[in-house]
């Protein structure tokens, strides 16, 4: 009779505990006072970014191409992406120039009596697509980026300029709508320009409540080089 039960034991399967997935893991992680934290609730999980200390000593000898460096406003943000053949098609002129972040371009190559005549020309015609150009100095840097952000789940009733600079507002400063987007030519997902200071790889899930009505939305970066 022991035999019996010895044997119907050992046919049992072994009970192995359950492994977690990946999302109970990090739901525990950021349980915190038996409440789930805010970054988890958004969809948002905070990761830790290594931070290294590089220091680098620059000689005249690779940085002498920044001595004939203007940098320009842009009175049009959204042209960043084709800088150079609007630049050059208003000016008439041969000049590389390269989009830098914000609403800065790089003029290279541009010496005194070419920036000269570009200042003059901007403030007796205003006909150019910049505000201001000066020369580089090492204290100029980007505030902002520009980058491209997708909408999927945007409901009809809400799409309009008014109220997709209402939906990125907590990314950063709408710019503008593109072409599919405004001539509503796709409608099942929106891109929209934006001015941010976030880092890149943007991603956020949104609830959208319109007209009383919820919907869920998500929202990603572009992240694509141009």
């Amino acid at each position: 009779m022991e035999r019996r039960e010895l044997q119907n034991r050992r046919r049992e399967p072994i009970p192995y505990p359950r492994l977690k997935s990946y999302v109970e893991v990090v739901k525990d992680n950021h349980l915190k006072d038996g409440k789930i934290s805010k970054e988890l609730m958004s969809g948002e999980v905070d990761t830790e970014v290594k931070k290294d200390l590089v220091t680098i000593q620059t000689s005249k000898t690779n940085t002498s191409w920044l001595d004939n460096i203007w940098v320009g406003r842009l009175k049009n943000k959204a042209i960043f992406e084709k800088v150079d053949e609007e630049v050059q098609g208003v000016f008439g002129m041969e000049m590389k120039s390269t989009y830098w972040g914000d609403d800065l371009i790089l003029l290279h190559d541009l010496d005194d009596d070419k920036a000269q005549e570009l200042i003059r020309r901007e403030r007796e015609s205003g006909g150019t697509p910049l505000i201001s150009i000066q020369r580089w100095s090492p204290d100029l840097q980007p505030s902002h980026r520009l980058t491209w952000l997708y909408i999927w789940g945007v409901p009809l009733k809400a799409w309009d300029v008014e109220h997709f600079a209402t939906l990125v507002s907590g990314c950063g400063e709408f710019i503008e709508l593109d072409e599919e987007t405004k001539e509503r030519k796709r409608m099942d997902v929106a891109r929209v320009l934006v001015r941010t200071t976030e880092k890149p790889n943007i991603a956020r899930s949104l609830l959208a409540i319109v007209d009383g009505m919820s919907h869920q939305l998500e929202m990603r970066e572009e992240m694509g080089f141009h």
